[in-house]
């Protein structure tokens, strides 16, 4: 590369680096707080800002119906319908069995994880494929 060359992409880092300091800091000069997670939320489409507390995550294949109720948004209908189709494979089963309505599942969806009974994906497979057929056995 000439000399040149080498200038026009030291002067653009300069500018790249420039312009990211100018982004991370508010008027006053102090830094400003990033959002920890940015979520598309399906309904709406907005950029919604949600930081669900790790410890606090809800198991959807093991929680007791008071544990789901406290969630918010859910009835105990809702828990009763959580419960009755377990287990699941993933918290996105809830939407695909039909079991909440979307709004409700993107509003608790970062406060729920599915625990999956063992350490191999192949063998959760295979656990829920003789689940499915042993529903479907049965009249």
């Amino acid at each position: 590369m000439t000399r040149k060359h080498l200038s026009l992409a030291l002067a653009a880092i300069s500018l790249l680096l420039i312009a990211n300091m100018a982004c991370a800091t508010d008027a006053s000069g102090n830094a400003a707080a990033k959002p920890a997670a940015a979520k598309a939320s399906a309904p709406t489409g907005k950029l919604v800002h949600k930081v669900a507390p790790r410890g606090k995550l809800v198991d959807i294949n093991s929680a007791n119906k008071a544990a789901l109720k406290k969630l918010p948004g859910i009835t105990d209908a809702d828990a009763d319908k959580i419960i009755a189709n377990r287990p699941y494979g993933s918290k996105t089963w809830l939407l695909g069995n039909k079991v909440l309505e979307s709004a409700t599942y993107y509003g608790i969806s970062d406060l729920l994880v599915a625990k999956q009974p063992f350490k191999t994906a192949a063998e959760n497979a295979a656990f829920y494929d003789k689940l499915k057929k042993n529903k479907a056995a049965k009249p």
